[in-house]
């Protein structure tokens, strides 16, 4: 399995308009080299060749100091101003095995470089090239580099190729056949990577592999950087995200996360500070009356707005965590209970039936004890501390009803809900629900953790014997 990429960052990248050299051009919080380094890192490379050129020693010390695990190796090109053929040519004795070769100012899913890691065995030759078949969703075509591409194999590459299929997106799995075919190149007056990899595409040795719709984006100019934050933005949606978070939360939350990644706020500060608002909506709940609770279902479906914020932040420069993960579930689910426990109360000072304090109460104690019984289920069985790696596993009639549960359990569902009743004048409605749903997800999630013990297989015993 592949361990080592070579990253190029020799250019100064004039077409960006930037007082720093091209590897520091800050996208979204993060210098393009950065970001670069920390994807390679998240799909577990381990080592990464860097080549430097313009103001290398400038590059080198604001890139040093960062919080990186990657093992960072400093290669020079002294004539960084030629095609960056030679850029890839100045890692030939460094390494003599396949390695993921990219740029420096490419922004991509980390699944890409995963994919590749996992590609054919060290004993094949050539060159791996992942492209992308989707013409149409490419940005600025013109300045793309073209593939025509025959039976998995590319046949030619250039960006004035007239006839093409795909577009060369700048990730490749190499070999040093890859420093061989630039040699001759070289050696015939044709310097970039393009060249050597034509080269190489004559012999057959190019296997195209297909990007699968990833996200990706070269970032040469102010147009191309603007085109990389929206991709990225838009890659920080969730599949499972219900209407209103698609409709209504999520945009407004990435908006906060577009500019919380410029600051130094981390996603723990985000989600402590929501945290604060939702005991703020709770706190106003409980004070009863038409206004009080009409100002802690806002802030409630405030709250329920910004939840996506510290994730996305996190996502958007690489700091999730585990405890990261177990402090946001934490967070959340503290304000569960805290807002059921502010309408439980606001509805005794409201001076509304004890059934409704009572059920409230009931609710909260539901509430709390089913985070409990899913807490422990994660922390004996996932290595994630996010309650959506929880999976109820029912089939048949069942999957309707766990859909149905899901659906309404939502938080986007149920905050908005609130905010109705609440602008109705009917938020202790909520209570009679929110028990009833508290209660199921409880019965389910002691369910869960009672049939994995059931099926857990035992513990060997270990029989000792002792000479007399």
């Amino acid at each position: 399995m592949i361990s080592k990429a070579l990253v190029l960052a020799a250019g100064n990248g004039t077409r960006l308009i930037d007082s720093n050299p091209k590897p520091l051009y800050n996208l979204l919080g993060l210098p393009l080299l950065v970001r670069t380094l920390l994807a390679l890192e998240k799909a577990e490379i381990t080592d990464a060749y860097i080549v430097l050129g313009y103001e290398a020693e400038k590059v080198r010390a604001a890139i040093e100091p960062q919080q990186l695990k990657i093992n960072l190796h400093w290669l020079q090109n002294e004539e960084w101003q030629k095609p960056n053929g030679i850029s890839v040519l100045a890692a030939k004795d460094a390494l003599r095995e396949p390695f993921i070769l990219t740029m420096c100012d490419h922004i991509f899913d980390p699944e890409i470089a995963v994919n590749l890691r996992n590609g054919p065995n060290s004993s094949q030759r050539g060159i791996q090239l992942v492209v992308d078949y989707d013409l149409d969703k490419i940005f600025d075509l013109d300045d793309a580099t073209k593939l025509k591409v025959e039976n998995g194999r590319v046949g030619m590459i250039s960006k004035s190729l007239p006839d093409y299929n795909a577009v060369d997106t700048g990730f490749f799995r190499a070999t040093p056949d890859l420093f061989t075919a630039l040699e001759h190149s070289i050696a015939e007056g044709r310097y970039s990577l393009t060249d050597g990899v034509q080269v190489l595409a004559d012999q057959g040795l190019v296997e195209a592999v297909d990007i699968h719709g990833r996200m990706w984006q070269d970032i040469d100019t102010l147009q191309h950087a603007k085109e990389g934050e929206r991709k990225l933005m838009a890659s920080l949606g969730k599949a499972d995200d219900g209407l209103i978070s698609r409709k209504l939360n999520r945009p407004i939350s990435k908006a906060a996360s577009r500019w919380l990644a410029k600051t130094k706020v981390t996603p723990n500060m985000v989600t402590l500070l929501n945290m604060l608002l939702g005991f703020a909506a709770a706190a106003s709940a409980s004070l009863g009356g038409y206004l009080p609770q009409l100002l802690g279902a806002t802030l409630f479906q405030l709250n329920s707005i910004f939840d996506g914020t510290d994730g996305e932040l996190a996502r958007l420069k690489f700091r999730s965590s585990k405890q990261g993960q177990w402090f946001d579930t934490f967070a959340d689910n503290i304000v569960y209970v805290a807002y059921i426990l502010g309408v439980t109360f606001g509805a005794r000072n409201t001076g509304l039936p004890a059934v409704y304090y009572y059920t409230g109460l009931a609710g909260a104690f539901f509430a709390l004890t089913a985070f409990l019984s899913l807490s422990y289920y994660l922390a004996k069985n996932q290595k994630s501390g996010s309650l959506l790696e929880f999976k109820y596993g029912f089939e048949g009639w069942h999957q309707r009803l766990k859909q149905v549960i899901y659906f309404i359990s939502k938080r986007d569902t149920w905050a908005m809900t609130l905010l109705l009743l609440a602008l109705m004048g009917v938020i202790h409605y909520f209570l009679i629900f929110i028990s009833g749903l508290s209660l199921v997800v409880l019965v389910l999630s002691l369910g869960k953790n009672i049939n994995n013990l059931k099926t857990s297989p035992p513990k060997k015993s270990v029989v000792s014997f002792s000479a007399e």
